[in-house]
């Protein structure tokens, strides 16, 4: 049973991060299991909310840019292509249209 659990939390996740020792801490609505308890050291509960927060450790470097990292940088520039797109077709068609800012 514990080979099982080991396996099953080696993915990515929370419990995976924080048994390989990838994070510290981890705060959020957990259901205590016996298992979990065998690996785990749990806390009282205090407050029951759907809130999670995980707390990384410490790393050497920061990246003031970290807010990109979703996704990579052909995306952004897909993302800023297709603004810039959208905001000149939508500048002529007002600038067209009869109904618009500028129509005649």
């Amino acid at each position: 049973s514990k080979q099982w659990y080991q396996r099953r939390v080696r993915g990515p996740g929370c419990i995976g991060d924080l048994l390989l020792h990838r994070t510290d801490m981890i705060a959020m609505d957990l259901a205590v299991s016996s298992q979990r308890s065998s690996y785990i050291d749990f806390t009282f509960s205090f407050m029951d909310s759907g809130i999670s927060l995980l707390v990384k450790g410490e790393s050497g470097t920061s990246n003031n840019f970290f807010f990109l990292s979703p996704f990579d940088h052909y995306t952004w520039v897909a993302i800023v292509f297709s603004i810039i797109l959208i905001a000149i077709i939508q500048t002529i068609f007002s600038k067209l249209s009869p109904f618009g800012l500028y129509g005649h």
